[in-house]
């Protein structure tokens, strides 16, 4: 929807200058050559300003995306060039909910010849997967972050330990949509074990161990987080919908 502003906020830009010139010259019969040059320079100054709006955005876009992922991101492509952009438009297209399109351009990356480094392949390979996820196809997505397990080396991954605990809480998760509970828990209780400190691991477990009938274990798990964490809605929810199934 926003492209379809944007095209459309350009073609009145450039459709507004085309009639006032078009006006200056064709429908007056001495034009006011000053006020035409007046007129054009306007023009120019939108047309700039409008290229600068899109420069400025990306830059913005790109820098977001960083930060939320910049675990992941690492130093993939040395942080520059086209195709460390691909990533990012990837990862935007994912932010924005086109996981198809997502998929589709971070397959062709990675089958460019320019995903090289231990942490390029680790951060396409890890948001196809959230993609297959979001999508809800949670077998292509579950074979996909296993295999980044199995090629784990976190003497070649940035910030290792976090990635890790990321994989971890996300392929649990995944199990936990397919109902493989067993497995989600073995995962999670990796993730748990890494991070005890953290909010997503306990909440992801607390759920795990509800559904395998763990009602004590989840419960002081959810109670932990939200004695240390009381403003997480998402652990109080947690902590509501377990007394409710208590009940």
């Amino acid at each position: 929807m926003k492209k379809i502003l944007y095209i459309l906020a350009a073609v009145i830009i450039f459709g507004g200058g085309i009639a006032i010139l078009y006006n200056q010259f064709f429908v007056q019969e001495s034009p006011d050559y000053a006020r035409v040059l007046r007129v054009i320079g306007v023009f120019a100054i939108y047309i700039v300003g409008y290229i600068r709006y899109f420069a400025t955005r990306k830059t913005m876009v790109r820098r977001v995306n960083e930060d939320a992922y910049g675990s992941i991101i690492g130093n993939a492509f040395h942080n520059e060039g086209e195709e460390y952009d691909r990533l990012m438009k990837g990862i935007e297209l994912y932010n924005k909910d086109r996981y198809g399109k997502a998929i589709d351009l971070l397959v062709d990356l990675l089958i460019s010849g320019e995903v090289v480094t231990a942490q390029e392949k680790f951060a396409v390979n890890f948001f196809i997967a959230q993609c297959y996820v979001e999508q809800e196809d949670f077998v292509s997505g579950i074979e996909t972050y296993e295999e980044l397990l199995e090629s784990f080396d976190p003497n070649q991954l940035y910030d290792a330990d976090r990635n890790r605990i990321i994989l971890y809480n996300n392929l649990g998760n995944a199990y936990n949509e397919v109902g493989q509970f067993e497995d989600a828990k073995e995962i999670l209780e990796k993730a748990f074990n890494l991070a005890p400190g953290e909010i997503e691991a306990p909440i992801n477990l607390a759920y795990t161990e509800f559904k395998l009938g763990n009602q004590d274990r989840a419960m002081a798990l959810i109670d932990d987080v939200v004695a240390k964490y009381p403003e997480c809605e998402e652990a109080v929810d947690m902590r509501e919908f377990l007394l409710g199934k208590d009940q």
